[in-house]
């Protein structure tokens, strides 16, 4: 209990993994809803975003619809990548640094 207090051991790594897979599973969520409300939340960009969503929408032929549809997707998918590309430097640093702390303490200088 006392090197948890000193900080000297971390709790990193197991709270990085559950921020990650609650990442994984709420960032869409979160992203539609503060979109949603920024939309909701301001009258022009309201008013645009409902005028414009449909006019451009039917002046886009079936092929445009779908490249839009798979664009989204890709975003989202590389959303994600960069989440999981985060927290893995994030352990890695925590890897490393067990690592020299451990063999510090087996060659001290």
């Amino acid at each position: 209990m006392s090197d948890f207090l000193t900080f000297k051991s971390f709790i990193s790594p197991t709270m990085l993994l559950i921020f990650y897979y609650l990442g994984v599973a709420m960032l869409p969520f979160a992203i539609w809803y503060f979109s949603t409300h920024i939309v909701s939340r301001y009258g022009l960009v309201d008013t645009l975003h409902k005028k414009g969503k449909h006019f451009i929408w039917k002046m886009l032929s079936s092929k445009q619809r779908i490249t839009i549809i798979f664009v989204f997707f890709s975003l989202l998918i590389m959303m994600e990548l960069i989440w999981r590309m985060m927290f893995e430097f994030l352990i890695a640093y925590m890897q490393i640094r067990n690592v020299l702390v451990h063999s510090s303490m087996i060659n001290p200088l």
